[in-house]
């Protein structure tokens, strides 16, 4: 049976009682008062690691696993299809419950496997043809940058692709570059909400406004800020929005959303045509998946549910605290550069840097092996290692971490 889960009113008490001054420094806060250690208690992570890839890979909650491993074994028990018949009632009041979090309506939401495949099932959808144009980010994931370019290849439009500095200076100098790559051509506009690389936040309500003024559809990719940010897409004014579950929304593996706008849906063919898809608006088009791991739906509920407990914003505040703070630690080893924005309106979770002529691989190894840090690292022509915490981290953990890799690069 799941644990006894703390309600909203708990987190709530607890933040309340755990409250300080907000003038000290924000590891000095941490140490005076953990607020936090309830919310990371409800995590089974090892204690002898410290996990900071958010960005890629996030565990999911007690209560998360327990909900998958019970409605697992439910199924395994009784896979008639009087008994399965339940998941198709959980699939409806999950999509509702992201429908809410997201402040859309169920009818606009198809639940996916991933944020790969939403963005592949709006390239492969949206119906283009020589002398149309797609304006994409440099640095978007490949589901959302090679593909466009492949497809390209087969139907004849045109691929812009825009780069933006390392680091970006401030909002005008992501916003300006797509700004001027536009054209009376373009058709779709897509980039990357929170880019994995450098943790850029794009200001997404402005692109799309402009895109939309313009006729233009858009694709937000959010796989770096579903979970992550207190997310609003009406307001954002997007037409479609893509994530996954296993990143920083911290819910089951294989499991994701794509938004579709209402009056987006028809501009978009489905890429699937198959069996047991949603029963209301773009799902009974768009989810017809085939056999679904059922009980994925219903554990993605409980990580929406998990979320509101504690709160979209106060999650959004402390894990872009924890970067923060990562950064500002990180900034006082000599010969360190930050890739990421220093400007906070468009700064996220997402920390990477270049720590000298040090060499990333080593010292991503020598920091496994002696404290049991888990980040990620990076090659090519900007390597560096990336830092993606998130509430189930501590401040004391920042601390131990980039002390760590100070004495690594002192000695090396």
């Amino acid at each position: 049976m799941p644990i006894e889960r703390l309600s909203r009113r708990d987190f709530g008490r607890i933040f309340a009682v755990a409250a300080v001054s907000r003038s000290m420094p924000a590891i000095a806060v941490q140490r005076a008062a953990d607020e936090w250690a309830a919310v990371r208690s409800e995590f089974i992570l090892d204690p002898k690691f410290i996990v900071m890839n958010a960005a890629n890979f996030c565990p999911a909650t007690r209560n998360v696993s327990e909900v998958l491993f019970k409605y697992t074994r439910d199924m395994d028990a009784n896979p008639s299809q009087q008994s399965r018949a339940k998941f198709s009632q959980g699939r409806e009041e999950t999509r509702k419950k992201i429908a809410a979090f997201l402040n859309v309506t169920p009818e606009e939401i198809v639940i996916t496997r991933n944020t790969s495949e939403g963005n592949n099932l709006v390239s492969s959808g949206i119906e283009l043809k020589p002398g149309d144009e797609v304006v994409v980010h440099d640095e978007n994931h490949p589901t959302n940058l090679t593909s466009w370019q492949n497809k390209a290849k087969r139907y004849g439009f045109t691929v812009k692709s825009v780069a933006i500095p390392t680091p970006p200076p401030s909002v005008e100098a992501l916003v300006k570059p797509f700004v001027d790559a536009l054209t009376s051509k373009t058709k779709v506009l897509s980039f990357t909400h929170v880019t994995s690389t450098f943790g850029s936040q794009f200001p997404a309500k402005e692109l799309c406004r402009i895109a939309r003024e313009r006729g233009i559809l858009t694709l937000v990719d959010g796989a770096q800020s579903f979970g992550a940010l207190d997310l609003d897409l009406k307001d954002i004014g997007c037409d479609f929005f893509t994530s996954s579950s296993h990143k920083w929304l911290m819910g089951p593996k294989e499991a994701g959303i794509l938004y579709i706008r209402g009056d987006a849906q028809s501009k978009l063919w489905p890429s699937n045509y198959g069996v047991y898809g949603g029963t209301v608006g773009a799902s009974r088009t768009f989810e017809q998946l085939g056999q679904r791991d059922d009980p994925t739906f219903m554990a993605m509920g409980e990580a929406v549910d998990f979320h509101l407990r504690i709160g979209k914003k106060k999650i959004e505040a402390q894990s872009k605290a924890l970067a923060a703070a990562v950064k500002t630690e990180l900034m006082k080893i000599p010969g360190l550069h930050m890739y990421s924005p220093a400007a906070p309106e468009i700064s996220s979770a997402v920390v990477t840097f270049r720590p000298g002529s040090t060499d990333i691989s080593k010292m991503a190894a020598s920091l496994y092996e002696k404290i049991g840090f888990a980040g990620a690292t990076r090659g090519g022509d900007t390597p560096g290692m990336r830092i993606s915490p998130h509430i189930y981290n501590s401040f004391e953990q920042v601390e131990k971490v980039v002390a760590a890799i100070s004495d690594y690069v002192r000695k090396a």
